[in-house]
């Protein structure tokens, strides 16, 4: 039974790379036709990883630092000034103030409505949406290699996957990094054999699928990022990307067979009293790295090495 898994996998694959590579076809709606879960399944469950978003502890420590300590750390005068007058009591305050019915249409249960009412605009804001589970989401990214045994070309897909709306929903950054080697350590030089695809799947709050929207990656050699616009407006509905995913397709630059190793890094930015989210790469070609900008949590953060064969070296 595991053999013919595998073998199914493996054709869909297959399958999923020729659309990949024809052009004005592949895109990446045509992706996520494929059942997230079936896709999950076959991932390397060390490459997986579920963290548990505390948003708020997050802003609690922005805010900790004084003036000059944010401008040490790399922030503009506009991001300082917006982060030490940042109010999160009037943000509950303004939430409180909405009905109950657009309450639940945003995705809260009846408690927590029921705590968003009762806000009375003096008690610490971050202590109270703490106290009372005003935010419990959790945000996982997964990847795989996918590889055809060939020592020239390499493939990965990944997908990420909100279990409910976080508070924040600004833009947020999958980013990617990798270095390839050779047998004896030597670092090789990998390019596109086709433009990288992204997806994210909008839903309502309540998790209930709306619509799949295609997304642009920004690559280069050696890394890669997708800009995540985590709020959609269609209408009267507030819509937010709760999973999406995407492939990348690599090739050896030189056209040699040499390709031994992929050591990939992976990570999660996600937006909190950001104002201009970003991400920035190991770029020596002989690591890997990835930093996003101050005020973004970085999740979801893993690195693995893999066979060319897309077998776990570590």
């Amino acid at each position: 039974m595991k053999k013919n898994l595998k073998c199914m996998i493996s054709v869909l694959l297959s399958m999923l790379l020729i659309i990949l590579a024809i052009p004005n076809i592949a895109s990446a709606k045509s992706i996520s036709e494929i059942e997230l879960d079936s896709i999950n399944q076959t991932v390397n469950s060390s490459s997986v990883k579920t963290t548990v978003v505390d948003e708020l502890s997050f802003i609690e420590k922005i805010k900790s630092y004084t003036a000059d300590e944010l401008y040490d750390l790399g922030c503009t005068k506009e991001e300082v000034s917006f982060i030490m007058n940042y109010d999160y009591n009037q943000d509950l305050v303004n939430l409180s103030k909405k009905d109950a019915t657009e309450l639940e249409k945003i995705g809260y249960s009846n408690k927590q409505i029921e705590k968003i009412k009762a806000y009375d605009g003096k008690t610490d804001a971050i202590d109270y949406a703490q106290a009372n589970s005003l935010s419990n989401a959790t945000l996982s990214l997964s990847y795989m290699p996918y590889s055809s045994s060939s020592t020239s070309t390499f493939g990965i897909w990944w997908t990420y996957e909100w279990s409910s709306i976080p508070i924040f929903q600004g833009t947020d950054i999958v980013a990617f990094n990798w270095v390839a080697s050779t047998k004896s350590s030597s670092v090789i030089s990998m390019s596109y054999s086709s433009v990288p695809t992204a997806y994210t799947n909008y839903c309502y709050t309540d998790n209930t699928y709306y619509q799949t929207v295609d997304l642009q990656p920004t690559y280069n050699i050696g890394n890669l990022y997708v800009n995540i616009p985590m709020s959609k407006n269609v209408g009267s509905l507030q819509l937010y990307a709760r999973s999406g995913g995407g492939f990348i397709s690599l090739k050896t630059q030189s056209g040699s067979s040499n390709l031994y190793s992929m050591q990939i890094l992976s990570a999660y930015g996600h937006s909190t009293i950001t104002l201009a989210p970003s991400v920035s790469f190991d770029t020596s070609g002989v690591s890997v790295g990835i930093s996003f900008a101050f005020t973004m949590q970085d999740l979801s953060r893993s690195v693995h090495t893999y066979k060319y064969d897309g077998t776990l070296i570590n």
